[in-house]
């Protein structure tokens, strides 16, 4: 499965909306526009595994997927969606993402939405 950098940033957005501070699972949160809790579960283990989401995997008998138990955002994970919050930054970020390559890392994206942020604060 391809990661979809529009599903990570519902995701974490979704999550972050969450008030109860016991644990969750995909099931738990509100259906995703169209996506299948398949891609659903995928993603949120990448979120988990980048270290952007505070939560854990657990799997079924044949090493699949059988839900993903989640509490919180990281400090990262907040890092990089205070980056992505804002909906002109994300948009015009992603633009110019797909333009150029289509996909990037984390990473990338985190700083190509800081430059985008301080342009849009007039500081770059």
């Amino acid at each position: 499965m391809k990661r979809d950098l529009e599903l990570v940033r519902k995701l974490m957005l979704a999550i972050e909306s969450r008030v109860d501070d016991g644990y969750f699972t995909a099931c738990d949160m509100q259906k995703i526009d169209n996506y299948s809790l398949s891609e659903v579960n995928c993603h949120l283990e990448w979120l988990v595994d980048g270290n952007l989401v505070d939560g854990k995997v657990n799997r079924d008998g044949i090493g699949g997927i059988a839900n993903v138990c989640m509490r919180k955002l990281s400090w990262e994970g907040c890092n990089f969606l205070d980056d992505a919050r804002n909906e002109s930054v994300w948009e015009k970020t992603m633009e110019a993402v797909k333009e150029k390559t289509g996909s990037v890392s984390i990473a990338l994206l985190t700083q190509l939405l800081i430059s985008a942020a301080k342009q849009n604060l007039g500081l770059g």
